[in-house]
């Protein structure tokens, strides 16, 4: 009698198993087994996950989990199925690189002069500036002081900072990306430094190949006239 299949462990859910069918071809998925579905739908439910932990999330004993799971991910089927949902989800969340690079852009050309403050504390865009300026804020601190009058409306008074995202570094993204920054290091070895050369025993192969190339050598030489004879 053939042994069961194992059953899906309870952090691996049906909703899982669904969301992973859904973004790979029916052509991939029918071919794989239930233990590659429920390694395959473990590896896209959670980012962190690796192949031992989805190897163990779908009935792998612990001690064979890492093999396992290596063994599984290099199945041409189950790789493909991955690649074909990875894909799939790009596809749906549409992230392109125009539009990283536009988000790049947003950070990296930001200015002050973008923002100005609101009588009742908070931050809008100032006029003239891009739409999506908003985006390259990074923090915002809004504090309320209320300071009571004898007579009269207690005053509010408003303490707000704000700050943006890491400017130089996201600009020079940009420029690597546009080929505008090289960047040169140099490697600088104390006196007397250099590169060993170790010598490596040569092989069978190599002496014969040697031995072979020392006799043609030697061939090759014509004889030597002999020396004329003294009288």
């Amino acid at each position: 009698m053939a042994p069961r299949p194992a059953e899906p462990p309870a952090q691996l859910s049906l909703e899982m198993m669904a969301d992973a069918s859904a973004a790979i071809p029916v052509s991939l998925w029918t071919v794989c087994s239930l233990q590659e579905r429920m390694f395959i739908a473990s590896l896209l439910a959670d980012p962190r996950m690796n192949q031992t932990a989805a190897a163990k999330a779908c009935g792998s004993p612990a001690t064979r989990a890492k093999k396992t799971g290596s063994e599984i991910a290099l199945r041409p089927h189950v790789k493909a199925a991955i690649d074909a949902a990875i894909a799939t989800r790009i596809s749906r969340i549409e992230v392109k690189q125009d539009r990283v690079l536009r988000e790049v852009d947003t950070v990296s050309l930001s200015n002050i002069e973008h923002y100005r403050l609101t009588d009742d504390g908070n931050v809008e865009l100032a006029e003239g500036a891009p739409p999506d300026a908003m985006r390259a804020i990074s923090g915002l601190k809004r504090k309320t002081r209320v300071i009571p009058q004898k007579n009269g409306e207690p005053i509010v008074e408003y303490d707000v900072e704000f700050k943006l995202w890491d400017k130089p570094g996201t600009l020079r993204l940009s420029m690597q990306h546009r080929g505008m920054l090289i960047e040169r290091h140099e490697v600088k070895l104390p006196p007397g430094s250099g590169v060993l050369a170790v010598p490596v025993p040569p092989g069978d192969d190599q002496w014969a190949a040697g031995a072979a190339a020392q006799q043609a050598a030697l061939a090759a030489i014509p004889p030597t006239a002999a020396a004329p004879s003294e009288s």
